[in-house]
């Protein structure tokens, strides 16, 4: 998110919901990275399994 890619979206201008474009491209792969993070753990066979002890 920093490097590389924070150098592509690294302006001032436009603004994307009242936000710098640099601000918002950091909250975008926020989100992305949770959404990725999320659809992986849903798709983890073993979460559904009970430890036995």
């Amino acid at each position: 998110m920093v490097f590389p890619l924070f150098s592509i979206g690294n302006r001032e201008t436009p603004f994307i919901l009242g936000l710098p474009f640099s601000v918002f491209w950091v909250i975008f792969w926020i989100i992305i990275t949770f959404l990725l993070v999320l659809f992986l753990y849903r798709m983890d066979p073993d979460k559904d399994e009970k430890e036995v002890h």
